[in-house]
């Protein structure tokens, strides 16, 4: 980053400053929304994150094509990382907060652990993916990820559109 190697030990910092950075933003945004009248519903919300993190591989693909197999700017983590958190945002709080808003009272902790146990699930997902890493094209990968994001933000929003989900 403008001529100084940046430790790659310091990635796995972008994500969470980053979420320190933008969840206030972001609530002030909704809070807008709101008074406006104009904020979308939880599921909505989660639709949006998804199509986000979806979008976040788009700049990977072009960082793929761009640096090739040689070492290139630490800008392309650093953006592809924003589009994603700001994806997280939109997905992971809103998910536990409509959880704990549509579970009935006796099941909210249990739904709350299945909330976590899906993280798990989608955890372990992406490691066996990532063992596609070797086995395609960077271009490919990420186009993989891409379609998989994009797709889990489609269904939601059809499931959204379908359910009248007001939450």
């Amino acid at each position: 980053f403008l001529g100084w190697e940046v430790p790659s030990t310091w990635f796995q910092a972008f994500n969470p400053a980053m979420i320190f950075l933008f969840t206030p933003l972001l609530n002030m945004f909704w809070t807008w929304q709101s008074r406006n009248k104009r904020e979308p519903s939880s599921v909505s919300k989660m639709a949006i994150g998804c199509a986000l993190l979806g979008i976040s591989f788009i700049v990977m693909i072009g960082g793929a094509y761009v640096i090739g197999d040689g070492k290139g700017s630490v800008l392309w983590l650093l953006m592809t990382t924003f589009i994603l958190t700001i994806g997280e945002i939109y997905l992971s709080p809103i998910g536990l907060a409509l959880v704990s808003k549509v579970a009935p009272v006796k099941l909210v902790s249990m739904l709350m652990g299945m909330w976590f146990l899906s993280s798990f699930f989608g955890n372990y997902l992406s490691g066996y993916l990532g063992t596609y890493w070797e086995k395609m094209s960077k271009g490919t990968f990420f186009l993989m990820l891409i379609v998989l994001a994009c797709s889990a933000a489609f269904v939601m929003w059809h499931c959204r559109q379908t359910l009248h989900l007001s939450t």
